[in-house]
């Protein structure tokens, strides 16, 4: 013990004597080594210490054997301490001092320790202070460590009545500190360099001597520089414009600008006139905590409310048909269309919100989302599902006013999205899902979507190319997309769902759900999502042309009721005329029945195809349609002769019969006036003016006279009469 000491450098020390008692040198070999430069002595109170690292090579690997078991010791009982928990900073620092080797973890681990635990007592003094929390957690565990030291320290001079002991082991602290602090991440930084560490220890050791507390030595740094005060309101408003002016300018930038701003305006003048403008860094803590409200000047209006306003969770609805969302979106393949193989097919998708399922797509060529696709999907979805949706929500597209106008009449209330919040909806996640789980795998997969712009919306470039020798032709895929695409996403296992297991289908789900809305009735479907044909009626029924292939529609004529509203729409629809003939059909599917109304938009009922007989009926089937046909022509014709018959019959029982009957038979010839020739309008005109020649005034024909001035020789006009 007492063969080791730090020199105030830092430098280790072995004592001479510890040396030659341990026989590393003699005293001749000493004086050799010491005559040729090979150690470096330094005298202490009158002992004679060689540093450790001015020997050479081979005397310190003899120093290392020699104490060796003296290390060995002090080791196990540090960690022996350390694994009970107790306080092993003392041993580790007396083992340093007595030692060549440094303690850091040891160290380390009791610093952090206070710190992390003691930091809270003093974070008061940091809070008003408008700084960063992690900045206030810097300065209070700096506050920490420097009690820690203090009360270190003290220890050390309270145990040891030996001052040059109690020296040593200080130093020894010191060392160990400045390795331990090395290592240690910490929010404000604490000065590493052997020069600047000595003289903060020093301070901060005679600060505390003095009497002052943590929080009044440990300062907020540039607290007192003179540029703190100086930014006024004016000053910073214009680094805020510089940086919202829409050029997109660095920090560093604006502070260049900020800067000769300054300057022409004489800003951050001195009192000798000297131009002290404040540090870029300050210029950033005023602008940090203005990123987000100088964002919205400086991006658009969609990426600011995606970014920077606070988002809305939503839950799913607790029905199908509550909520069903549309959207467009490519589809991520290659296909073959015209001369061109590239990603061409876009797709318009409609899901229902409550069970994710996909009700219905209109794939088209081209990224657009025309009306007619928006409409054409949520038909679809209708005539697959049998539901009419409460509410359908979509983005603000160029074809969502049209599509508000068909809801409108359709008693659909549409929620279109607001600005820069479209992409909240729901089928936005599905799509993501859907290429991830689905369209990667297609063997012409083009890579996500080619028409973002974000780095890895692309494939790689072999992918890229095998999904062109795979393409598949543009029909084939749309097709796909509405029959094959739809089911593979229905039949997908959803295993989350709002943060819970579901381990379930969308068909699943849709099963086991309640729907929001009534299923819609055979005709409200056909009317909604059915092609309308207005035809004229005739005795073969209704001829009409859907999808290139002719049908004939009849009304049913099985039971006798069915004859009789059969018989009712042929007796009561004339079948020349122009517009009252004129019957409206809504085919959903070319073949299969089909709600008839009439031009006033009376039901008739659900039509079917017309049935043909056998030219000659022998079975009794065919015999039965025979009849059929038969029985309704007699209550055609019956009804009509005793429609006559009865009036007929009312007439002759009339008590004006003779009457009616006489002007029922007279000719259309109109009014009879009495025929005396034609008048001479001259003659009449005579005698008018004759009768009249009294009672009129005749006017006079002025006359006049000329007379010459003698004087001007001007001639006047005197009238005489």
């Amino acid at each position: 013990m007492g063969a080791f000491q730090i020199h105030t450098s830092g430098r280790l020390l072995i004592n001479k004597e510890a040396l030659l008692d341990n026989r590393v040198f003699t005293e001749v070999s000493y004086r050799t080594q010491k005559s040729r430069n090979r150690l470096e002595e330094y005298d202490r109170d009158g002992a004679k210490w060689v540093y450790i690292d001015s020997l050479t090579d081979v005397s310190r690997e003899k120093v290392k054997r020699t104490f060796t078991k003296l290390s060995g010791e002090y080791s196990q009982l540090l960690q022996s301490m350390d694994d009970a928990g107790m306080d092993c900073v003392p041993t580790a620092i007396e083992f340093t001092a007595e030692t060549l080797q440094i303690n850091e973890p040891f160290i380390r681990s009791a610093i952090e320790t206070c710190m992390n635990s003691h930091y809270s007592v003093y974070t008061w003094a940091y809070l008003d202070a408008g700084l960063h929390s992690d900045s206030v957690k810097g300065y209070s565990k700096q506050c920490a460590l420097v009690q820690w030291i203090a009360d270190f320290v003290n220890k050390i001079h309270a145990s040891e009545a030996d001052a040059k002991r109690s020296e040593r082991l200080i130093r020894s602290f010191r060392v160990n500190l400045l390795t331990a602090i090395t290592d240690i991440e910490l929010e404000i930084k604490i000065p590493t360099s052997e020069t600047r560490f000595n003289k903060w220890f020093d301070d901060i050791l005679k600060q505390m001597k003095s009497g002052l507390e943590p929080v009044d030595i440990i300062q907020i740094k540039r607290q007192n520089n003179s540029n703190r005060a100086k930014i006024t309101p004016e000053q910073q408003k214009v680094a805020e414009f510089f940086q919202i002016n829409g050029t997109n300018m660095s920090v560093a930038q604006v502070y260049k600008k900020w800067i000769t701003w300054g300057k022409r305006n004489s800003w951050w003048l001195d009192e000798n006139g000297t131009f002290d403008p404040p540090t870029e860094g300050r210029l950033y803590q005023i602008l940090r905590p203005l990123k987000n409200q100088h964002k919205q000047a400086k991006t658009d209006a969609i990426t600011y409310r995606a970014e920077s306003v606070p988002s809305i969770s939503r839950m799913l609805p607790e029905k199908k048909n509550h909520v069903w969302v549309i959207d467009g979106t490519a589809h991520n393949e290659n296909v073959k269309y015209g001369d061109n193989v590239r990603q061409h097919v876009y797709t318009i998708k409609i899901a229902d919100v409550g069970t994710l399922r996909m009700v219905g797509a209109s794939p088209l060529i081209g990224v657009r989302e025309p009306f007619v696709a928006l409409k054409e999907a949520i038909l679809m979805g209708i005539r697959e599902t049998g539901y009419k949706p409460a509410i359908i929500q979509c983005d603000r597209g160029p074809a969502w006013t049209e599509l508000q106008a068909w809801c409108k009449v359709n008693g659909i209330k549409l929620y279109p999205s607001i600005v820069g919040n479209a992409r909240a909806k729901t089928i936005e996640s599905i799509f993501n899902m859907c290429d991830n789980d689905i369209t990667r795998f297609l063997k012409g997969f083009s890579g996500m979507n080619r028409t973002a712009l974000h780095l890895n919306s692309r494939a790689s470039e072999r992918r890229e190319n095998q999904g062109k020798q795979n393409a598949r032709s543009a029909s084939i895929v749309m097709d796909w997309i509405t029959e094959k695409g739809l089911k593979l996403w229905n039949e997908r296992v959803i295993e989350q769902l709002e943060g819970k297991t579901c381990n379930k289908t969308p068909y699943e789900l849709w099963d086991e759900k309640e729907s929001y809305v009534p299923k819609l009735s055979y005709v409200q479907l056909c009317q909604l999502c059915g092609t309308l044909h207005k035809r004229k009626l005739t005795i073969a029924g209704l001829d009409v042309q859907h999808n290139t292939e002719s049908y004939t529609y009849f009304p049913p004529i099985k039971t006798s009721e069915q004859r009789a509203v059969a018989e009712k729409v042929f007796s009561y629809i004339p079948m020349d005329a122009q517009t009252t003939n004129r019957l409206s059909i809504y085919i959903l599917n070319g073949g299969e029945p089909a709600p008839v109304f009439d031009h006033e938009n009376r039901y008739l009922g659900v039509w079917t195809l017309k049935e043909r007989t056998a030219y000659i009926a022998e079975t009794k089937e065919e015999k039965e349609l025979l009849d059929n046909y038969i029985a309704l022509q007699y209550r055609v014709e019956q009804s009509a002769k005793e429609h006559n018959a009865g009036i007929l019959q009312y007439i002759e029982k009339h008590p004006d019969y003779e009457a009616i009957v006489e002007l029922g038979e007279e000719m259309l010839t109109g009014k009879h006036r009495p025929y005396t020739g034609r008048y001479d309008k001259s003659e009449l005109l005579e005698e008018e003016i004759n009768a009249k020649a009294d009672d009129i005034p005749i006017k006079e024909k002025p006359q006049y006279k000329e007379v010459a001035d003698c004087d001007t020789g001007d001639i006047y006009r005197i009238r005489i009469n």
